[in-house]
């Protein structure tokens, strides 16, 4: 409630249940969608630095989400069926890392030494929570000119960039991909928008917006074939399988869209067969790799098949691109298969959201931040852009990887991509330990504080003790030993969140179910 002095009267108006909430909830949607947009148009060469932005910028966003859920008591996370497919890279590269990059004995193999095991685990899970906080906070904004037309655009402009102004010869397919995926996402805003815009777009000057759109795809479409015309077969085939499993799973036009799905994807095939040889990976590779030692042997450079066929084997790479398939196929069998609109919406982000899934398996994108984020954009939107309704999960899973993360982290030789990306920015270890504690303290206080403020509190203590514990255990099964002035750190990170804890808890004591918008404008005489 808040309180309004008129002369010499005091008048007291209650807050509307989750007026609170929502202003969080969209201050973290702005705040990921500038993520997005920023990292789209800068963040296309890979470095430590770009990684380190990307890094501080989710990890931003999602402590506003946390803090957002907290004020509203919801203690799930939507699920989503791509986590199914991160599953089993993640089991195998922390199977790797517990055989060469823990202990404290020296490692069966010398190649790297440990020194890098923990940095694709760590990709995996920014990749992870990217998805989770599209998914979550943008699925009305995905709905809307504005934020559809915004982050298509930084797409293809980001491309574009790269290709002209970067050191893009290397990835220079990968970053072409992501402008096709940019052109998807910029065209999905013609279809499924709410009912005033569709309203809009249907009269004259929205006739001429839709024009634009039109001619500024194709446009972007072409200049992208003239600079990579490789990328432009590869885009042709995705396009062609999107269309040609599309015409199986809709009933409408769907000899349309077999015939135009298979003539594209025959063509583009048809254009790239003399490089097909090369996405296939060469030399001897295990079932189930061998971690990021076979960085020995490959390079960031290399397409993500060969990576990920080194560092996870064949059962771990097959299991990705299978699973993401089956993903894509599962998710179009849910569509709705209503009026045509959903219908061109549906395939025009499928096709966005599989060119980015190729921009990462393309030459040097497993590694570029850009692409990253397009993933997590495209991926995470796509059950509502096909309209499968949300299904919620315990949050108890975000603390699970959240707290296995930290572990591996504290036990490992040394942090990988994390740690160098820190340094980077000139940050010492002790500002992990400050930024892990704070996380995990927000994270406990968040699931254990939803009926009591003082359960949320013992939360945030718990995690002050995990840092402790923590310590103690690397002190006996790590090389590194324990500084308790890590502890300390950790301990000082967590105490940070009793204020914003306790500012999100009395922000939702002071809302009331009895109150409404018009007492507020009432009162105020707006």
């Amino acid at each position: 409630m808040f309180i309004r002095r008129v002369g010499r009267q005091t008048k007291v108006v209650a807050i509307p249940t989750g007026t609170t909430s929502r202003q969080l909830a969209a201050v973290a949607r702005w705040a990921l969608a500038s993520v997005v947009v920023v990292g789209m148009l800068t963040w296309w060469w890979p470095s430590f630095r770009t990684w380190g932005a990307l890094s501080a910028g989710l990890g931003i966003v999602f402590a506003l989400w946390v803090l957002q859920r907290t004020v509203a008591a919801e203690r799930t996370v939507p699920g989503h069926p791509v986590y199914w497919v991160l599953l089993a890279p993640a089991a195998i590269l922390t199977v790797h890392l517990a055989w060469t990059g823990l202990g404290t004995a020296e490692a069966p193999s010398m190649a790297l030494g440990g020194a890098m095991n923990m940095s694709m685990l760590f990709q995996l899970a920014l990749l992870a929570c990217g998805v989770m906080l599209s998914q979550s906070l943008l699925p009305r904004a995905a709905s809307h000119i504005s934020v559809l037309s915004v982050c298509g655009v930084a797409m293809m402009g980001g491309a574009a960039a790269a290709m002209v102004w970067g050191r893009a010869e290397q990835a220079r397919c990968a970053l072409a991909l992501l402008g096709f995926a940019g052109v998807g996402v910029w065209l999905s805003m013609l279809w499924g928008l709410s009912a005033e815009q569709s309203v809009e777009l249907s009269s004259r000057r929205g006739r001429e917006l839709q024009l634009i759109c039109i001619v500024v795809a194709v446009a972007a479409a072409a200049g992208l074939t003239y600079v990579a015309p490789s990328s432009a077969a590869v885009a042709a085939v995705v396009v062609g399988v999107v269309l040609f499993a599309a015409g199986l799973v809709f009933h409408q036009r769907r000899i349309i869209l077999l015939l135009a799905g298979g003539i594209l994807a025959a063509a583009g095939l048809w254009a790239v067969r003399s490089g097909l040889a090369a996405i296939v990976p060469a030399g001897d590779v295990a079932w189930f790799g061998r971690g990021e030692e076979a960085f020995a042997a490959v390079s960031a450079a290399d397409n993500g098949l060969a990576v990920l066929a080194a560092t996870i084997g064949f059962f771990g790479a097959g299991w990705l691109v299978l699973g993401a398939a089956a993903c894509v196929t599962w998710l179009l069998c849910h569509a709705r298969r209503g009026h045509a609109g959903d219908q061109a919406r549906a395939i025009v982000w499928t096709a966005g959201a599989a060119l980015a899934g190729c921009a990462m398996l393309a030459p040097g994108g497993l590694f570029i931040p850009a692409i990253m984020l397009a993933v997590a954009l495209t991926w995470g939107l796509l059950p509502a852009m096909l309209g499968r309704r949300q299904r919620c999960r315990s949050g108890v899973v975000v603390l699970a990887v959240l707290a296995g993360i930290a572990l591996l982290l504290g036990l490992a030789r040394r942090d990988g991509l994390l740690g160098w990306s820190a340094n980077a920015f000139g940050g010492a270890e002790i500002f992990l330990h400050t930024a892990t504690g704070f996380l995990l303290a927000l994270v406990l206080s968040w699931l254990m504080g939803g009926r009591s403020v003082w359960l949320g509190l013992a939360g945030i203590l718990l995690a002050a003790l995990a840092g402790g514990a923590g310590e103690a255990l690397q002190a006996v099964a790590s090389r590194r030993g324990a500084e308790w002035k890590d502890w300390l750190a950790h301990t000082a990170g967590s105490a940070a969140v009793i204020v914003p804890y306790l500012l999100a808890v009395g922000s939702r004591m002071c809302e009331s179910p009895d109150a409404r918008s018009r007492d507020i404008h009432k009162a105020y005489h707006i």
